[in-house]
């Protein structure tokens, strides 16, 4: 799953990244009410003139997905923000699968998240 949020002012820039900031807190209470913390970063890189250029938030654990093919049985996921405030644009993308079938299927994951390419306003 890929979203994308291109926010042309102030307010949608607010709603936006609120938006994609509840998404990976959901993500990390539901892994937390399946058992276990999830395992979460959050990073952020400032650019020349002192503002934030981009900040990045992950969650990663197991959790139930309830409108899943299989709802009583755990999921592994792995959960990505990446917001770049100074061009008002913020990105999720997410990838999960059975937990039991985590170690083979995030090798396609991992392939997926890896060449991600942003392509911002004005650039």
């Amino acid at each position: 799953m890929i979203s994308t949020n291109v926010c042309h002012n102030p307010k949608d820039w607010k709603d936006g990244y609120f938006s994609a900031l509840k998404c990976w807190t959901d993500e990390t209470d539901a892994i937390k009410a399946a058992g276990k913390d999830a395992v979460t970063t959050a990073t952020q890189k400032i650019n020349s003139h002192g503002d934030i250029a981009i900040q990045t938030f992950t969650a990663e654990g197991d959790r139930y997905l309830p409108y899943a093919p299989h709802p009583k049985v755990k999921y592994h996921t792995q959960t990505v923000v990446r917001a770049f405030p100074t061009r008002g644009v913020v990105y999720v993308y997410s990838f999960c699968t059975l937990t039991t079938d985590w170690d083979v299927e995030w090798k396609i994951g991992e392939i997926m998240f890896n060449p991600f390419i942003f392509h911002l306003p004005d650039e």
